[in-house]
């Protein structure tokens, strides 16, 4: 098999401003955000990636530096955090390898001793030193920025979109954005909304990109996840608080315009319509079959997943439900589990179950709290009390475990109806 190689700092690294060159180059800022999470009641998880906003930053905890996660102004939650954004290489015959981003880069480090082992899989064959899935491959460079990332529920339902810096983005497919107050700036993904949601929402992004300079400004959403990025490591926390709050603003832009038309009938006791025959991710991955499965072995009912964010736009749940299974859950209760995923495809769930709210419940924080006898987050929205897993479950859908460690944790805090 051959020895397998983990890089844990970079091969190749670029630095969008001079300041930034010391840092791109070490992979890590100098600079601590401790006191900083400190004072504003953060949570300072160092370089942990958090599961609230798993879908939308990177895949490596080697790429995370200084996170700070919690609630950001009245109700969001989310993590401000340094990050290595990663960049692959293109190439030509003429000008060799460079980095498959546009614009100016103070400096640029690509590694001028790239072997053929680091390129070529059937070299790797041969030479018996191969690079392990994981951080800093040989053929990209890592970019110091800084990202606020945030949960936004009501975009459960939205596909990805970024508004960039025009000079960053390849395979824009939108329309100019000056005419929206956004010069300078170019969209991908047009297919996200409509054209008269388009109007609405950019005029709003306008309001909180046009007050960012810098030589790299990035603002994504989808997936019930809006994220806003800066080049450079910030550190300065008068700037992180601004730029928390434009991002605050931009996902309640989003929050506003994603948000599907008000449900009929909410209720947490009546059923949400089945699950389509025809599945848009079937094809994508193996859950279709397996919560069919589950559904004959536990007696349950499967419904439409989408049908469950429409009816409960703000639901609490981190990612986008890929099945619910509802009716009688194992351990006595009714109910629901749903069973989510940060990135369409994920071959790994986010266990949930949901039961009805008893009236006049004790108030939950925004955002929920750790239950501790269960290890389950709790929160909740109307007449629906949420109980999500702390951790992803790989190649399995939990029923029995989630569905009692649910019950447990919404009954120990009041919550459960009957």
């Amino acid at each position: 098999m051959g020895r397998r190689r983990t890089r844990t700092t970079p091969v190749s690294w670029a630095a969008f401003a001079t300041q930034d060159v010391d840092e791109a180059r070490a992979g890590r800022p100098s600079a601590d955000l401790r006191a900083y999470a400190a004072e504003r009641d953060l949570h300072f998880g160092g370089d942990r990636r958090q599961l609230r906003v798993l879908g939308g930053v990177p895949r490596w905890n080697e790429y995370i530096h200084n996170c700070c996660a919690g609630r950001l102004g009245d109700r969001r939650q989310g993590v401000v955090q340094h990050e290595l954004l990663e960049i692959g290489f293109a190439t030509s015959e003429h000008s060799g390898h460079r980095l498959a981003m546009g614009g100016d880069f103070a400096k640029v480090r690509l590694r001028g001793d790239l072997r053929l082992t680091d390129l070529l899989p059937l070299a790797h064959h041969f030479s018996g030193v191969r690079d392990a899935p994981g951080p800093f491959p040989a053929d990209t460079a890592t970019v110091p920025v800084t990202a606020v990332v945030l949960h936004v529920p009501q975009a459960a339902l939205l596909s990805r979109f970024t508004v960039r810096s025009a000079d960053r983005l390849r395979n824009a497919d939108g329309p100019p954005l000056d005419p929206h107050g956004l010069a300078g700036y170019r969209l991908r993904g047009r297919d996200a909304f409509e054209p008269a949601a388009w109007e609405r929402l950019l005029p709003r992004a306008a309001g909180a990109l046009g007050a960012l300079a810098g030589p790299y400004v990035s603002f994504e959403a989808g997936t019930a996840l809006v994220a806003l990025r800066v080049g450079g490591f910030v550190a300065d926390p008068g700037r992180l608080d601004a730029l928390v709050a434009h991002a605050l603003a931009l996902a309640d832009a989003v929050a506003d315009v994603a948000a599907p038309p008000p449900h009929p009938d909410t209720r947490f006791h009546l059923p949400l319509p089945p699950a389509p025959a025809e599945e848009p991710m079937q094809d994508a991955d193996r859950w279709g079959a397996t919560l069919d499965d589950a559904a004959a072995q536990w007696g349950l009912r499967r419904e439409d997943p989408d049908a469950l964010h429409r009816a409960y736009p703000a639901l609490p749940v981190p990612g986008r439900s890929r099945g619910v299974l509802a009716g009688q859950l194992p351990g006595g209760a009714r109910g629901r589990l749903t069973f989510h995923q940060h990135r369409r495809g994920d071959l790994s769930l986010l266990a949930a179950a949901l039961f009805e709210r008893r009236p006049g419940a004790p108030e939950l924080p925004p955002g929920g709290v750790n239950d501790d006898g269960s290890g389950m987050r709790v929160a909740a929205v109307g007449d629906l009390v949420a109980c999500w897993s702390q951790e992803m479950d790989d190649g399995q859908l939990a029923v029995t475990a989630t569905a009692e460690r649910g019950r447990r944790a919404a009954a120990s805090l009041g919550q459960l109806a009957g």
